[in-house]
């Protein structure tokens, strides 16, 4: 009996729709929870990744950061190479590339030669019988009908497996245990018949040794020698190695800035030489304070410039070397004036420090040595952060759509009674587990042989090319990727100017040129003008 417009006020609906809202924010509140979940693991890995990053950009701790990529990656390397069952697991992955026989390496015994071979022909028997049985119960079987074999699939089989040719006719008149007789016998003879000389090599003295070694020299350039590493205890292994791998790279720290600039100043002498000359002489004197002139390069070649220059390197840079002491007269010449100091380091190293971090630094000394030798190796640490940020990106954008794909699939693995968030939780955590293997394999590979190979491009002899290379070795010293490219734009911007200018002169040349024609042009057309009206008076007045 309800007329149109009338209000439903019954308790019996009021309380109905609040349970409808109820339910309907509960789900929403599950979602929403279900989407944090998710989103929590996403979460601490970027605050981890972009944490590293963003310490690379700023070129904070880069050599701690190698120097703990260099210690995992040989901790793992001695446990996989030194553990009890490498040789057993290297002999059991070649037999399943060379034989597709999976075989438990912790079954085989490596004493014997001809007991190994025939441990590999007994297994590989025994797995071809079970995988003849399964397989060929596809193509035929007691339990299809005759018609319904697939002899021809089976025929196919046999040749690319067995290399069998069976024929079908033949085949028709076979039945399905003469079948599996005559290919077991051809697999049988085909692995009698295998070559298993190869997996001697397995069994030679200090294999693990040797094949570690071969590791330490392709990632760090190091010669070890296997019969001294059998000798020692995994963990004297790894202290052996990561010493040596400090010292290689201490090394690369002297060489390379040298190597750089040298080959630098080469590529420039070809387009000018007194450039070249100027730039030599400011790497001398301004790094080393070598106080050269160029008389002082006359006669030495290039073998003799990198000698010298090495030695110089290695002096400043050892812990108890010049640098050191140069930064401990400096700080007690200055007392505590901590602007007085960065104005010496700004002086000494061409860009200042940043002054609040050296007035909250514990030890100021320490924090301006540290600066300084960051700055004498300032080559190596612009290479140290090209390589770390392309290695860094892409694989954190690799990671990034592998997530995408686990967060899209792992729903399904509800059907199997797992809760889908608990596994994104543990695949996520694996993921990004091997993504910093990844990370620190392809960081060891490249950190010791890659190299940065100067582009020198010359606009003028004098004023142009002297700008450009000023401020490329400012922001070389400065050691910022932001800070040499903003050096980069502005001598950009400087050239553009130059040019815009040059063209706006030569513009205006032309502009006067022009307007000096048209003058002239307008002069001799009013000067005809007059002759022909002054003319025709003339006849006029003879008239």
């Amino acid at each position: 009996g309800m007329k149109e417009g009338d209000a439903i006020e019954h308790r019996w609906v009021t309380k109905s729709v609040e349970r409808a809202q109820r339910k309907v924010e509960e789900r929403n509140y599950e979602i929403r929870k279900a989407l944090l979940e998710y989103d929590e693991v996403m979460e601490h890995q970027r605050g981890s990744f972009y944490g590293i990053r963003q310490n690379v950009l700023e070129g904070k701790e880069i050599d701690e950061l190698i120097f703990e990529y260099i210690e995992d990656a040989v901790v793992d390397a001695v446990g996989t190479y030194l553990d009890k069952d490498y040789v057993k697991t290297q002999v059991a992955e070649w037999c399943r590339q060379t034989l597709d026989v999976s075989i438990e390496p912790g079954r085989l015994h490596l004493d014997d030669l001809e007991e190994l071979q025939e441990a590999i022909r007994k297994a590989a028997r025994v797995e071809v019988q079970q995988v003849i049985d399964v397989t060929l119960g596809e193509y035929m079987s007691n339990d299809i009908p005759v018609e319904d074999w697939d002899l021809q699939g089976l025929r196919g089989w046999a040749m690319s497996r067995f290399d069998v040719d069976l024929k079908m006719n033949r085949l028709r008149e076979m039945n399905v245990d003469e079948v599996a007789t005559l290919l077991v016998d051809a697999a049988h003879e085909q692995i009698d018949k295998k070559d298993l000389s190869p997996v001697m090599k397995y069994l030679e003295p200090h294999y693990a040794e040797r094949e570690l070694g071969m590791w330490a020299e392709n990632k760090f350039g190091l010669s070890l020698e296997p019969e001294k590493l059998a000798e020692l205890e995994p963990q004297q292994v790894v202290d052996q190695i990561l010493a040596e791998a400090r010292d290689a790279y201490r090394r690369r720290e002297i060489q390379y800035p040298v190597e750089f600039n040298l080959e630098l100043v080469f590529q420039g002498a070809q387009q000018d030489q007194q450039w070249a000359t100027q730039r030599l002489l400011d790497f001398a004197n301004q790094r080393y304070e070598l106080g050269w002139t160029a008389e002082d390069l006359a006669n030495k070649s290039g073998q003799d410039l990198f000698e010298l220059f090495t030695n110089e390197a290695e002096a400043w840079l050892k812990e108890d070397g010049k640098l050191v002491e140069q930064v401990k007269a400096k700080a007690a010449e200055h007392d505590g004036d901590l602007a007085g100091l960065n104005a010496w380091f700004a002086q000494r190293f061409g860009a200042p420090m940043d002054q609040d971090e050296l007035n909250q630094a514990d030890d100021a000394e320490a924090l301006v040595w540290k600066q300084g030798r960051a700055a004498m190796r300032s080559e190596l640490g612009q290479l140290e952060r090209f390589v770390l940020l392309q290695i860094l990106d892409q694989t954190w954008k690799d990671h990034l759509y592998s997530m995408d794909q686990l967060k899209d699939s792992v729903g399904l693995r509800g059907y199997a009674e797992r809760d889908p968030r608990i596994e994104y939780k543990r695949e996520g955590a694996r993921q990004f587990q091997e993504m910093q293997q990844g990370l620190r394999d392809r960081t060891t590979d490249l950190i010791f042989r890659a190299r940065l190979t100067p582009n020198v491009q010359l606009r003028s002899a004098y004023g142009d090319q002297q700008t450009a290379q000023h401020a490329e070795a400012e922001s070389a010293v400065r050691g910022a990727p932001q800070q040499a490219a903003a050096a980069a734009a502005a001598e950009q911007g400087t050239a553009v100017q130059r040019e815009d200018l040059r063209a706006a002169e030569a513009a205006g040349s032309r502009d006067r040129g022009q307007a000096m024609t048209r003058k002239q042009r307008r002069a001799m057309e009013a000067r005809e003008r007059r002759e022909k009206r002054g003319g025709g008076g003339s006849r006029k007045r003879r008239r």
